[in-house]
Order: C-alpha cells, then structure tokens, then sequence
C-alpha cells in the first residue's frame, strides 16, 4: 500500500497529519499547556509537520491537538487557500467560518498584519472561554534578555522577555486596549517554524527598547 494512501486515506496529494495521532496530540497538548502555563516561554515542539504553506508545523500542531468538528476557524486572506482549508479539515473536521467573528480559533500567516481584537469573538463575563484563541505567525521568536517585550503576570514568577519578530507597529497596543475588559479576552499563541510562545489574556505585556 503506498505510504500517502497510508498517512492521508483517499487523499495521497494531502499533507499528512500527526503519524500517531492520540500520541502526538497528548504530546503537543501537554507542550501547548506548558506555554500557556508559562506565558513568555518559547516551546519548541518538535511536530515532524510538514504542512502546506503558509501553515507554519507549530500553528498545524495546535490546530491538529486542539480543533475538531465543533470548533470554527477563521484563516486570513493569506492563509485561506485550498491546500491549507484542505489539509484542516480533512485532520480535524474543522468548519472554515465565513468571518473573525465567527471563530473559536484564528490563523493570521503573517504578524505584520494588524491584529484588530475587536473583529473576534472576545467571550462574556459569565462565559470568558468563549473568547478566540489567535494563532499568529512570525519570522522570528527566541527567548530574550532585557530588551524586546516584557511579559509579567499570572505563570511568570517576576518578568521574562521575548524576541517576537516582524509584528505590526501597533500590534501591542491593540492587544493591550482590550486588557481592561478581563476576563474577556483573547488568547495569543505566536509561532515561529516549529516552536511556540503563548500569551494568555491575563499577560501584562510592554515592549521596551533594545539595550
């Protein structure tokens, strides 16, 4: 039997997905938890992805461990071509929503872009998880020291600081602007290639000058 039949069923031009799917999934889910459990820690995690571009292996992973048939996802205009649509939801059974609004989890390919929070599904005070879960791709994203964005808060013991490159000038003050609205919120989950950083809604973040 040929090996695409194998990893992808009927479908030998898809990407495969995880080669042990309960494994891997518990595996990325305990390292998706760890990032989110530790705000500000890049998380490499090692997916053996290969996903179809613009999907970065670390935002598949996610999507892969955390979305199923009952969860909406919202890709942006780069990212919603008929390879990646294809790819998610023959592995997750995912619906594709028509608009941000509609979605409980979002793909932006490109942090360049602005982040406009408004445009989400922010949750309710009786039910904050309701929130987005914002998945944002970047060039480049390494544990910092002293300099870049500082994160502080729930899960950091003082401050720790992370390198996020290629993000929209006011990509922080848009974030930052909803903050007062907790619990209400999103969830943030940046990656680069095959490591993650997460940034709950609870984060207090402040970029700073590069010393």
């Amino acid at each position: 039997m040929p090996t695409t039949l194998t990893a992808t069923g009927s479908h030998p031009d898809l990407a495969p997905g995880f080669k042990d799917p309960v494994f891997d999934a518990q595996t990325q889910f305990r390292n998706i938890l760890t990032a989110m459990s530790h705000p500000g820690q890049v998380v490499a995690l090692n997916t053996g992805l290969e996903p179809p571009a613009p999907l970065s292996s670390a935002a598949a992973a996610v999507a892969l461990t955390l979305v199923d048939f009952e969860t909406p996802v919202w890709l942006d205009a780069s990212m919603s071509n008929e390879a990646v649509t294809a790819f998610l939801r023959f592995h997750t059974g995912c619906p594709v929503a028509g608009g941000a609004e509609e979605a409980r989890f979002a793909f932006i390919a490109d942090g360049a872009t602005p982040l406009d929070p408004t445009r989400f599904d922010l949750g309710t005070d009786e039910y904050p998880d309701l929130g987005a879960t914002v998945v944002v791709q970047v060039p480049s994203l390494a544990q910092g020291a002293d300099s870049g964005t500082e994160f502080s808060g729930p899960g950091i013991e003082d401050k720790t600081y992370v390198e996020i490159g290629g993000l929209a000038d006011d990509f922080w003050a848009e974030r930052n602007a909803i903050c007062e609205l907790f619990p209400r919120g999103l969830d943030i989950l940046f990656t680069c290639g095959d490591t993650l950083c997460a940034v709950p809604r609870s984060t207090k973040v402040e970029t700073l000058a590069c010393m």
